[in-house]
């Protein structure tokens, strides 16, 4: 995701001498990059990425692990509370 950010950005900043015009356009990629991945869900994506592999290769069985490469699945700590 974060390639995104030249990739969409460098053809629109061509020429420009604007400071505040490339700041503002550049945060303004940076800020649609972080609002796509906070809504992320490792879950939710290893769902997907399993179905999606099972589709592109229905003749191998399914992977041992929950998300494909071996790994357990890592569970999300809760934050310490004091």
């Amino acid at each position: 995701m974060v390639h995104t950010v030249p990739a969409r950005t460098a053809r629109l900043l061509i020429g420009k001498t604007d400071f505040q015009e490339i700041h503002n356009r550049l945060m303004a990629e940076v800020l649609a990059v972080l609002e796509n991945l906070s809504s992320y869900d490792p879950r939710a994506f290893t769902e997907a990425n399993e179905a999606y592999l099972v589709k592109l290769f229905p003749e191998q069985s399914p992977p041992e692990k929950p998300n494909g490469n071996g790994d357990e699945l890592v569970e999300e700590l809760e934050p310490d509370v004091e």
